[in-house]
């Protein structure tokens, strides 16, 4: 229906709030003491003049019960009361999406289609003097658990999966003072009509796009839905560029299809990480202790540059590697500072027990040192990757592929770069941008063992007994400052103009390389170890240690110079 068809109706004034239903009050009551509300924004961006529907994501009866408080202390309508001439036909002024199948304890079984909006679509359709304004709220219970929040809290606290009503319960006994409610601006039921088509169409396409919505909401609040490990697998496998590499691998085997095809599963499942919130949240709380116990501070610079790029683009971290710790600083970072951790790149070597699991479901995904000569494993690898950047995860890889043992940044390696270039050639969905980081220590957790190694000691092997047993040393020591700095980021855009002026209008073939991206992807690991040290900070020890050069003749007068011990 056009704006020339839409009804005249003139807006109504708000009717006034209904008292819910004597169960709901009880109800009400008996969660009262387990549930604090902060809505955003504490202003509604609606207004009043028009009859409200409000929509929720997921039917549930702390749901509702959460939604009618939330709107009693806004001053909205009440959600159990009834709309004018009731066209849900239940009275009750709002709908859910989706609804819970299982038994108290069981989790739930399956989504169903929203009737009460179809009855609500038709019901605009069939009396024209109806003019409902529907207004999306989502609910999350636990979105942000304080610091000295329970280990229970953190595990109960909101994720994307869609829980039973035990596990619910526990969650809003264990983190219902920390429930946000979100109004989102409201919407015309007429404006959503002006599109003809079938009503079951209609419903569906209504249906999706406030999917989307929530989706939306729920990814900005908590982050995008990571737990896909066994999806993301299945999407590798499927794809073309793998699909062939398996074929050429029971080919070169002598093999069935089969036989290749479960060698390329074992290599995905080997790689593909495990993304946990709960893990992530957890592992936030414990390293807080954990770095307030060795260091005498972390100074964190040029962040907002970092979140004034990051919207809309696909963020490729790109730090400097000193020690282990670094990947764990910086995500630790990047989570306390509202932004998602990244996807790292981690080496095969650190799988091992208990240690692998956790990194995996903190975003590390694990990669071989050499895949020279395993084409299937290439391909896995590659997919994996591209699968990653065309869904927009942000990614974390040091290109010096391994750890400087002397402060200087190592010759780069420029694999995962022609790796995320490819597959952003593949599907430029989000422009990439690389962000450099330098992390500078004033004592490195390392540093023994490190010098073990310059003067000729071979280096040990990460095992899970030498963890321990460097654990319980570091835990007795201190290691001074932390320094990370964000320097200035790098568009991959602009590598790709200058190195290939016409790169959008050639078509990627995953089995192609340009002869323009050897050039591209040397320039480009340029450009981040210069940015690199261009962010480098220098400490009190980096001044003590630094030797001076004066005249070969002339004596240092510095006792710490190597040239006064000679």
């Amino acid at each position: 229906m056009d704006e020339s068809q839409k009804p005249a109706t003139p807006p109504m004034p708000p009717r006034p709030r209904a008292k819910p239903p004597l169960w709901a009050r009880f109800m009400e009551k008996l969660l009262q003491p387990w549930i604090e509300i902060k809505r955003e924004p504490v202003v509604p961006p609606f207004s009043l003049d028009r009859p409200i529907c409000y929509v929720i994501e997921t039917y549930g009866l702390s749901n509702t019960l959460i939604l009618d408080r939330a709107c009693r202390e806004a001053g909205l309508p009440s959600p159990l009361a009834a709309l004018p001439g009731d066209p849900l036909g239940r009275k009750r002024s709002y709908v859910a999406l989706s609804r819970r199948r299982a038994g108290l304890f069981g989790r739930p079984k399956n989504r169903s289609h929203s009737d009460a909006l179809s009855r609500l679509l038709m019901a605009h359709r069939l009396y024209p003097d109806q003019d409902v304004q529907l207004v999306p709220v989502s609910i999350f219970v636990g979105r942000a658990p304080a610091r000295q929040s329970g280990w229970f809290s953190v595990l109960f606290s909101e994720n994307w999966v869609l829980v039973g009503r035990f596990r619910r319960l526990l969650a809003i006994l264990l983190n219902g003072r920390d429930t946000v409610v979100q109004f989102s601006p409201s919407v015309r039921v007429w404006e959503i009509l002006g599109e003809e088509m079938p009503h079951e169409r209609q419903v569906r396409k209504v249906s999706r796009v406030l999917r989307g919505h929530f989706r939306r909401i729920r990814t900005a609040v908590i982050g995008p839905d990571l737990s896909t490990r066994r999806l993301l697998v299945d999407r590798v496998l499927d794809a073309e560029p793998v699909r062939k590499a398996i074929t050429d691998q029971a080919r070169r085997d002598g093999t069935e299809y089969l036989e290749a095809w479960k060698k390329g599963h074992g290599f995905a499942w080997e790689i593909a990480a495990d993304y946990s919130n709960p893990v992530v949240r957890s592992a936030s709380f414990a390293l807080t202790g954990f770095w307030n116990r060795i260091y005498d501070g972390v100074n964190v610079n040029h962040v907002e540059t970092l979140k004034q790029v990051a919207p809309g683009h696909e963020v490729v971290y790109v730090p400097c590697h000193r020690s282990h710790m670094d990947y764990l600083l910086l995500s630790y970072l990047l989570y306390n500072r509202g932004i998602v951790p990244p996807h790292i790149v981690a080496g095969v070597n650190l799988n091992m027990p208990v240690l692998g699991p956790m990194l995996r479901r903190g975003g590390a995904f694990f990669i071989r040192r050499s895949i020279r000569g395993n084409a299937l494993y290439a391909a896995v690898l590659s997919e994996y990757v591209s699968q990653l950047v065309g869904e927009g995860f942000s990614l974390e890889y040091f290109i010096e592929g391994g750890r400087s043992r002397t402060g200087r940044l190592l010759a780069p390696k420029g694999g995962m770069i022609v790796m995320t270039i490819k597959a952003f050639l593949r599907a430029p969905r989000r422009p990439v941008v690389f962000q450099p980081v330098y992390i500078g220590y004033e004592k490195l957790i390392e540093g023994k063992s490190y010098l073990d190694e310059l003067t000729g000691r071979p280096k040990e092997k990460e095992t899970i007994w030498a963890l321990l047993k460097a654990g319980a040393g570091i835990l007795r020591q201190h290691y001074g400052k932390v320094a990370v700095n964000f320097g200035e980021p790098i568009f991959l855009d602009s590598v790709l103009a200058e190195h290939a002026p016409d790169w959008r209008e050639r078509n990627a073939d995953p089995d192609d390389k340009p002869t323009w991206i050897n050039g591209a992807v040397e320039d480009l690991a340029h450009r981040i170890q210069v940015n690199i040290n261009r962010a480098a900070d220098v400490n009190p020890v980096n001044l003590l240690a630094l030797p001076c050069w004066p005249r070969p003749s002339t004596p240092c007068p510095k006792p710490t110079c190597w040239r006064s011990w000679r």
